[in-house]
């Protein structure tokens, strides 16, 4: 995959993302069979041909379970999740906080093609994921939802020095930079 100027970053085999709302984890989900596992409760859940998720909050549960019975398959379901007001962060090395102090969707129109996050983590699209490790920052993390912006907005996430440069680095182009 390439994603930024660097060529032959190996994709990892199963993506896994934490799942956000108003910067505060929801739960977490992962591109493979697996249980649909829910906040308090007792034993495993129920099975799931696609997707395994593990929930932390109860609230607003029911709603993303209406989408993910609504989707056909694991891309269907982030594209739903981001069309509801959810955001992404790739979960890599570094441990998905509870809840992230800063973040911001990066938005061109009306139609939203990013997150940056104030916390160090990875960049990473939504198809193409990369091995866990690689493409990190102590200092952001992106996920770029539209896979045509990927080049543009991983070049600017590898070159960004601080939260603010790379905030100010996309508000310099066409897109914008909403506060989550």
């Amino acid at each position: 995959m390439q994603l930024t100027g660097q060529e032959n970053i190996a994709a990892r085999k199963v993506r896994h993302f934490a799942v956000y709302k108003s910067a505060k984890l929801i739960f977490k989900a992962e591109a493979k069979p697996g249980l649909l596992q829910s906040v308090g409760q007792t034993g495993t859940g129920p099975k799931h041909a696609w997707i395994n998720t593990l929930a932390f909050r109860s609230s607003g549960e029911q709603e993303w379970l209406a989408l993910l019975r609504q989707a056909k398959n694991f891309d269907g379901f982030l594209k739903l999740l981001i069309a509801n007001g959810y955001d992404l962060f790739s979960v890599d090395k570094v441990a998905a906080p509870l809840a992230i102090a800063e973040g911001h969707r990066i938005v061109e129109g009306d139609v939203a093609v990013g997150v940056i996050w104030s916390h160090a983590g990875q960049c990473s699209t939504l198809q193409a994921q990369p091995e866990v490790g690689k493409l990190s920052n102590t200092v952001a993390s992106m996920v770029v939802y539209d896979t045509q912006k990927g080049s543009s907005l991983g070049q600017v996430y590898e070159r960004a020095r601080s939260y603010e440069a790379l905030l100010e680095a996309i508000k310099s182009t066409r897109m914008k930079a909403t506060p989550l």
